[in-house]
């Protein structure tokens, strides 16, 4: 049986529908060789897949460790159990159990080898936290997110593989992780829990999900119980045509729980970029340097292990990698995690609240600037960070002005309203930057007076009958607009509603305070605007090219939530013009490629989270000040010369990073991370 005879199944839904319910990403065998020949090591005898699909994994697994007598298997959907099934009952004299069930059911956790396994390798299913409310159902019901975790608990208590001085510590994980999380991080907790001392855990992990914030429980998992050797990148998206991330391989050997996970000193791991152009049909390295090997994924692996230990400094000539460290990996960690009520009681109380050694440098970067290099926050400068304007109803209160009076605007309507015009009176128009094309192509800074978007901001009128002694009184013909907007449907079938009773239009809505004074608020008021909503500057949340940093003179235009929003609070010691100086140097590029996320078709995915800890050089007062009049100049600047400015931003920005000796080496080593980064991005595409 082939996945294509799934949806033939009499009484399973179609295949499609099960597989993105399912999270179903099947690994298929070129993936699966790579990852298992990686995680191979002598005397590995018994191995399990606890989220087995089809069984791809344990294939590869018998074909690359042929003394491996034990392979065992959990599948909770029928379907890809009996694939699972029929595919291990061809594989010899191989003792195999193929479990069909949750793998976080305890009964079907009891039934496996008791004394854990050699090896754990697996693709987990990431299932959203949103489809694991109350269960998927259709015809495999999945457990809820609160069964996840109730179950996670019971196998955990009933391992006798996992010792009880660390079974606490991992209770204490499957409690702490957060609810927003997805099926992967009790997964991750469980297959790790499944290894036992000495055995290595293989994992498929989409690089996106990494830097998520819930993951971080998962790193901490393992940098205390685990030593990283391998994290190979698809550098291409090649390997999964239907997933809409970059993938990676995670190898990490299970080790006696250290102290901490803070005590990393000078130990590494291989960070391999895998290009797509090296795959064929049969095998990730059938077109590269080692394709004339017979089994190419061992040759591989043997290398990239002679590597690791230092016997060679040579991989293969078209495969880079770099030598990462994995105590960059524990400060990014602690800088994230310090302040979480998780990581505090199960982190030593001595290095749980240390404080944070200041922007904490991505760790596949960091091997390209100098350890001495000093960094802080946007925060430690008094820059704060969120998201833009979110109205809950665009369609009524964006609108385009089309002209302006001395008093009033004529604005047309959306499409919604037939794309009609109403005259508005400009006190109850403002400004508003909706998308990336209304910045001008190449400038740095937007103008509020060229801007055609507008938001209705109607917090200090009100319809006539409305008004009362707390409002001035619209004028008649916007009035009309508001009132039929009222009984105006927006959404489809079971999802249709008046724009009033919209899930983010409902809040505005608020009786009249006594105590305070505050008057009634209607429906067609947005909450009064904040400075996360009129930002210093803004940069594009998703994006094509590299992320632009644009200032927005005077907070005088509003931001969409397109936009990530950054804006100088009362204790600042910086200004808009240095943040657009560095934002938009070479080195915030190569940063925010390394922090940021890539996405399906190429575009890279900039959140707040991601600019919350970004690195800022800590500038002298002098350099300091010649950024920030260079941010000034390039927020002015004609396309004539932007190329001069920011080479002169970079020649600031590197001398603080490298100091003078060290600039044409460091300049040379970030262009070539951000080259390297940019082309992966436009190969997706």
């Amino acid at each position: 049986m082939t996945p294509a005879n799934f949806a033939r199944l009499e009484g399973f839904e179609s295949h499609e529908a099960r597989r993105k319910r399912l999270g179903q990403y099947f690994s298929g065998l070129p993936v699966s060789k790579l990852l298992v020949a990686l995680a191979a090591r002598p005397g590995i005898k018994t191995a399990i897949d606890p989220m087995a699909g089809k069984g791809d994994m344990l294939v590869a697994t018998h074909e690359i460790l042929r003394r491996c007598t034990q392979l065992d298997a959990v599948e909770i959907d029928p379907v890809a159990e009996r694939l699972c099934a029929d595919s291990l009952s061809h594989l010899g004299r191989v003792a195999s159990v193929c479990a069909l069930g949750s793998a976080f059911d305890p009964k079907t956790v009891g039934s496996l080898h008791p004394t854990g396994y050699d090896l754990v390798v697996t693709n987990p299913p990431y299932v959203r936290y949103q489809s694991q409310k109350s269960g998927a159902g259709s015809n495999v019901r999945l457990p809820s997110a609160i069964e996840v975790r109730n179950g996670l608990r019971d196998c955990l208590t009933g391992l006798k593989s996992l010792p009880d001085s660390d079974r606490d510590l991992f209770l204490s994980l499957a409690e702490g992780y957060s609810g927003l999380s997805d099926l992967a991080v009790p997964a991750w907790i469980l297959c790790a829990a499944l290894v036992r001392p000495g055995g290595t855990l293989a994992m498929v992990v989409p690089d996106a999900w990494l830097k998520r914030d819930y993951a971080a429980i998962v790193q901490y998992l393992l940098l205390r119980w685990f030593r990283i050797e391998f994290i190979v990148e698809d550098s291409h998206a090649a390997w999964f045509s239907d997933a809409l991330v970059r993938t990676t391989l995670v190898v990490a050997r299970r080790i006696p729980r250290r102290p901490s996970a803070n005590d990393w000193t000078d130990e590494t791991y291989l960070r391999i970029a895998l290009p797509g152009s090296a795959a064929n049909e049969s095998s990730l390295l059938g077109r590269s340097a080692l394709a004339r090997v017979g089994r190419p994924e061992i040759a591989f692996a043997k290398r990239a292990r002679q590597v690791l230990s230092g016997h060679t400094r040579k991989l293969c000539a078209d495969i880079p990698f770099q030598r990462v460290l994995i105590a960059d990996h524990a400060s990014a960690l602690h800088a994230a995690s310090r302040g979480e009520t998780w990581y505090q009681q199960i982190e030593p109380s001595e290095t749980a609240v240390m404080p944070s050694r200041g922007a904490v440098l991505p760790p596949s970067l960091a091997y390209a600037l100098p350890r001495s290099a000093k960094f802080m926050t946007l925060a430690e400068l008094g820059v704060s960070v969120g998201q833009g304007l979110r109205t809950g109803a665009n369609d009524f209160f964006y609108v385009q002005i089309t002209k302006k009076g001395r008093t009033t605007a004529t604005v047309r309507l959306s499409k919604l309203f037939d794309n009609a015009k109403v005259v508005v009176p400009k006190t109850c128009i403002l400004p508003v930057v909706r998308k990336q094309t209304d910045v001008p192509a190449g400038s740095f800074a937007i103008s509020s007076r060229t801007l055609d978007g507008g938001v209705l901001a109607l917090q200090s009128c009100a319809l006539p009958e409305d008004a009362g002694a707390d409002y001035r009184a619209l004028p008649e013909s916007l009035a009309a607009h508001i009132r039929k907007a009222a009984t105006t449907y927006v959404g489809e079938g079971a999802g249709r509603k008046f724009i009033p009773s919209l899930t983010a239009v409902v809040p505005n809505v608020r009786k009249a305070n006594r105590q305070t004074g505050a008057p009634r608020r209607f429906w067609y008021m947005l909450p009064d605007f904040s400075a996360r909503h009129r930002p210093d500057v803004f940069i594009a949340r998703v994006n094509s090219e590299q992320p632009r940093a644009v200032m927005n003179p005077r907070r005088a235009a509003l931001v969409d939530a397109n936009f990530a929003t950054l804006w100088l609070n009362s204790t600042s010691t910086t200004s808009a013009g240095l943040l657009i100086a560095y934002l938009n140097s070479t080195l915030a590029a190569a940063l925010f490629e390394h922090i940021g996320s890539v996405m399906g078709g190429g575009a890279l995915k900039v959140e707040a989270t991601h600019l919350a800890s970004f690195p800022i050089p800590v500038f002298s007062a002098r350099s300091a000040q010649k950024l920030a009049s260079l941010g000034r100049k390039l927020a002015s600047a004609t396309t004539k010369n932007v190329a001069e400015l920011r080479a002169a931003i970079d020649a600031l920005v590197y001398a603080t990073v490298f100091g003078s000796a060290g600039i044409l080496n460091g300049a040379r080593d970030i262009a070539t991370a951000l080259e390297a980064r940019l082309a992966a991005r436009q190969h997706r595409k």
